[in-house]
C-alpha cells in the first residue's frame, strides 16, 4: 500500500522502484523495505515515512555513529594503536550477531536488520556515557575506541546481506587490519535529506 491505499495504476499511486533507487540509492531503499516489511507480509510505503526513517536511522543513526567514531579517532591521534577488547565485550557483541543470524535463518529479515540497529543504539549510548571527547588519557581512549571499532566492524559484517554497499564502505573505512585502530578513509554514508 501507499499511504494506506492499495497500489493501483488507475489511482496513479504506483511507486517505481527504479526511480526510488535512482533518487535515494539502493541500500537506503533496501533498508526501508527490509526493516519495515515482514518477509511474507504486506507493508505500507510513503515518501514521508521513507524520508523520516532515512534521516532518523540512516543519517542520524548509523551514518552519524560511524562519522563520529572515525573523526574522534583522528582527533585523539589513535590511528595505529593496537585494539584491546576483552572477552566479555566480544561475547556481548556476539549476542547481537547470534540474534541476527537466528532471524536470518528463520527468514525474518526485518527482525534481523532491526537487531543491527539495536546494536547501533547501544553504541550511541556507550559514547554518550563515556564522553570520549572529554578524555585525554590515552590508555582510557584506546579501551573505548577498541570497543567501538570492534563493534562497528561487526556491524559492517552483519549488514552485508542487507546493505552490501554500506557494509563494504564501513569495512573499507576501518582498513584490513582487524587488530588495529585505523581510519583508512571516510565519507558521509547517508547525507541528510532536506
Amino acid at each position: 500500500t501507499v499511504d494506506n491505499q492499495k497500489m493501483s495504476k488507475s489511482i496513479g499511486n504506483v511507486i517505481d522502484p527504479f526511480e526510488l533507487t535512482a533518487k535515494y540509492g539502493i541500500d537506503p531503499v533496501r533498508y526501508f523495505l527490509l526493516s519495515e516489511f515482514k518477509t511474507t507480509g504486506d507493508g505500507d510505503f510513503s515518501y514521508a515515512k521513507f524520508e523520516n526513517k532515512y534521516n532518523a536511522e540512516l543519517s542520524s543513526g548509523l551514518g552519524n555513529l560511524v562519522s563520529r567514531v572515525l573523526t574522534l579517532i583522528q582527533k585523539k591521534n589513535l590511528i595505529g594503536e593496537k585494539i584491546a577488547v576483552g572477552e566479555e565485550f566480544k561475547n556481548q557483541i556476539n549476542e547481537y550477531i547470534l540474534k541476527c543470524d537466528k532471524h536470518l535463518d528463520n527468514f525474518e529479515l526485518n527482525e534481523g536488520i532491526n537487531t543491527i540497529w539495536e546494536l547501533e543504539r547501544y553504541l550511541d549510548k556507550y559514547i554518550e556515557e563515556t564522553k570520549p571527547w572529554e578524555i585525554n588519557d590515552k590508555e582510557e581512549l584506546i579501551k573505548i575506541f577498541s570497543k567501538l571499532v570492534y563493534a562497528i566492524r561487526k556491524i559492517g559484517e552483519m549488514l552485508n546481506p542487507f546493505m552490501p554497499e554500506t557494509s563494504e564502505k564501513i569495512l573499507s573505512f576501518l582498513g584490513d587490519n582487524e587488530n588495529q585502530i585505523n581510519v583508512v578513509d571516510k565519507e558521509i554514508l547517508f547525507p541528510r535529506l532536506k
